[in-house]
């Protein structure tokens, strides 16, 4: 798990595994040329605490599938797809 600082701050973040890169709403507003390469190439999660911000975050215009806030839900888009309504892993 890397923050999208260090994200948007390296000209290389390949890795073998997966990455998962981290950052609020304002963040990811802040850097936005990030943001489209993860929307368009790549799997976005949004939190469903940051219901306000799903359309500026994921480019979409309709409202996504109902999600409740605080009971580790979100939503999942695929490489430019969709949302679907995800459950969150618990937290070590």
């Amino acid at each position: 798990m890397i923050s999208l600082e260090e994200f948007s701050g390296s000209g290389e973040w390949g890795a073998d595994a997966p990455v998962v890169v981290t950052g609020d709403a304002e963040e990811w507003q802040r850097h936005w040329r990030a943001l489209s390469t993860v929307r368009s190439d790549h799997d976005l999660v949004v939190d469903a605490s940051c219901g306000p911000e799903f359309r500026m975050l994921t480019g979409e215009r309709g409202l996504p599938p109902y999600c409740l806030p605080g009971r580790a839900r979100a939503w999942l888009l695929r490489a430019g797809g969709g949302a679907a309504r995800i459950t969150l892993p618990a937290s070590p």
